[in-house]
């Protein structure tokens, strides 16, 4: 707390990237959480395209108090080809990925994998998370959460089902992936404090 008794706000910078193939709802993805919008319209992304939003999390250090982030979030093309060539560019930097799966494309699941070995060659282990998306269209759903939660266990992925279209779950997964930076970060720092 402040001496005016007001909480103590922190902020943290953080670079999150989506992966995925190409269609599974990542621009949708974005666009949601950063301007609450959704259209039908498929447009596919050229290269990437980097957004910036600033949010607030309660602060794990502190009760009461909130984290100030400011997010840059990189969508980046679905084209394995490209993943490959510019995996540089692309992830250099990231410090959480949200792995981006369609649940009426089962496909979408196998391809995972790929997209998480070409980011952590980069950029290290990062916190990671798992969205189904497309949750809005139940009956077409192919791919179950629980194939989803059994894909990510051996790789220590949290995962979720989320809806670009009505908002389902798409906050709770950018802060989720915060959350758990944050908690790499406390760790980190808990490891490297001397001990008497």
């Amino acid at each position: 707390m402040t001496p005016d008794g007001a909480p103590r706000d922190a902020s943290l910078s953080i670079k999150i990237s989506l992966a995925g193939d190409s269609g599974v709802g990542k621009t949708s993805l974005v666009r949601r959480f950063v301007s609450d919008t959704f259209d039908d319209a498929y447009i596919s992304t050229l290269g990437a395209k980097v957004s910036s939003i600033r949010f607030s999390l309660p602060d794990p250090r502190r009760r009461g108090d909130t984290l100030e982030v400011s997010a840059a979030i990189w969508d980046i093309m679905g084209s394995g080809r490209l993943r490959e060539v510019l995996r540089d560019a692309y992830f250099h930097g990231a410090q959480g990925l949200l792995l981006v799966a369609d649940a009426t494309r089962p496909e979408t699941i196998m391809g995972l994998p790929k997209w998480a070995d070409a980011v952590t060659s980069i950029a290290g282990r990062v916190p990671t998370v798992v969205l189904l998306n497309k949750s809005d269209v139940a009956e077409e759903i192919q791919v179950s959460s629980s194939r989803l939660e059994t894909l990510g266990t051996p790789y220590g992925w949290k995962s979720m089902t989320t809806s670009a279209k009505t908002g389902e779950n798409v906050p709770a997964a950018f802060q989720l992936v915060t959350r758990l930076y944050v908690d790499k970060l406390r760790g980190a720092v808990s490891r490297a404090a001397p001990t008497d």
